[in-house]
């Protein structure tokens, strides 16, 4: 359990081919498992469309407003 729990506190610094090569890798990974639960999400499809464009519109709206600050 403590393992867990130090899994987060800890900072990782990825450049931007690292952090491109995670994103592919999960991605690939969850269109299998997406494909596999089709059937069971997809009474929550809209609901989940509806959570990733809010939550989208709202970390760009606060980005936006940061490198407003920035600069």
């Amino acid at each position: 359990m403590n393992f867990i729990t130090n899994l987060y506190k800890r900072k990782v610094r990825m450049s931007n081919w690292e952090l491109t090569i995670f994103k592919l890798s999960v991605f690939c990974i969850s269109i299998p498992i997406g494909c596999y639960f089709a059937d069971f999400f997809r009474p929550y499809l809209w609901p989940f469309i509806i959570i990733g464009i809010t939550t989208g519109v709202w970390i760009t709206i606060i980005w936006l407003h940061a490198m407003k600050e920035a600069s």
